[in-house]
């Protein structure tokens, strides 16, 4: 969506150029130079409004991006703490059984 903005952006302003570029065909020559400086100053102004969308968009898709990293490691970090309490309630359970074999066991040797 900003690609084809700046795309539209630029196709207006090559528009504006070339009818820029008629008028100074008749124009005069003081006239000429005086249009010629003005267009410079808006191609120049246009090159930095374009570098700075194009910045602009860059630190975005960064941004975008380094929220889906903190993301996903969130969701790991959340995955993986679910996993460890998973692991520990079953070697809990799997120890309190083996406590309550090796009592059985030592009630049956003390009959």
């Amino acid at each position: 969506e900003a690609r084809e903005e700046t795309q539209r952006l630029a196709a207006e302003a090559q528009a504006k150029r070339e009818a820029e570029r008629q008028r100074l065909l008749s124009a005069s020559f003081d006239e000429k130079q005086r249009i010629l400086a003005q267009l410079e100053a808006e191609a120049f102004d246009e090159k930095r409004r374009m570098e700075s969308e194009a910045m602009e968009e860059r630190r975005s898709l960064e941004a975008e991006a380094q929220a889906k990293r903190q993301t996903e490691l969130q969701r790991f970090r959340e995955t993986s703490l679910a996993e460890k309490r998973r692991i520990e309630a079953q070697l809990d359970e799997e120890a309190r059984e083996e406590r309550r074999r090796f009592e059985a066991e030592a009630r049956e040797e003390t009959q």
